[in-house]
């Protein structure tokens, strides 16, 4: 599960290919399961170490407690599909940022209750396999980039990282712009309490 690549180069892989890769078991969980971010999520997270090949969080407790975080409306603490539709292509992407999610509701069925996962190790434990089998360099995309290049990718389908930029080197320079959505992300089924 290693590349060289040069230092600074922001890596991409396609989340369509991960629900690809799931078994049928795990898309029908997947398919009708949601998660919850934590409030000010990048706040949340921001004590905690980053796994070595930039997906996911190694979990040690370092979360902060949500009274830290400082003053936030619970309604817009985001509730998400695991599995997001593309809405032209009809393409199913497993979009669950695992540095993110505080909390999991899983279930198999849209009848089924769901079962509250609220222990974010678990939450990683079970995201890990399943996000780790398009870790591989035939399917990572590290493009070069030179002063003025622009990168577009579809946010709603894929994952993205910086690969490591050694300190001694000064500061990595990008700028990132977005473009925002006029809606949020639909599954394949509805989500309680989402619209």
């Amino acid at each position: 599960m290693t590349m060289k690549t040069e230092p600074g180069l922001t890596a991409f892989f396609s989340n369509v290919q991960t629900y690809a890769m799931m078994t049928e078991q795990e898309k029908k969980i997947a398919d009708h399961s949601w998660v919850e971010y934590a409030p000010h999520p990048y706040q949340w997270m921001g004590d905690c170490k980053g796994q070595s090949h930039g997906l996911g969080l190694v979990s040690q407790g370092k979360e902060k407690s949500t009274e830290d975080l400082g003053p936030y409306d619970g309604n817009d603490i985001k509730r998400y599909p695991m599995v997001w539709v593309n809405p032209v292509t009809g393409e199913r992407a497993f979009m669950v940022h695992g540095i993110c999610v505080r909390r999991a509701f899983v279930r198999s069925s849209e009848e089924e209750e769901p079962t509250i996962i609220d222990d974010v190790a678990e939450i990683r434990a079970w995201l890990k396999p399943i996000q780790e089998r398009v870790l591989k360099p035939e399917y990572i995309m590290l493009p070069k980039v030179e002063e003025g290049d622009i990168i577009m990718w579809a946010n709603y389908q894929m994952f993205h990282t910086a690969v490591d930029y050694p300190d001694q080197w000064g500061a990595r320079t990008m700028h990132q712009a977005n473009i925002g959505a006029s809606s949020g992300p639909v599954g394949p089924v509805a989500i309680p309490g989402v619209a």
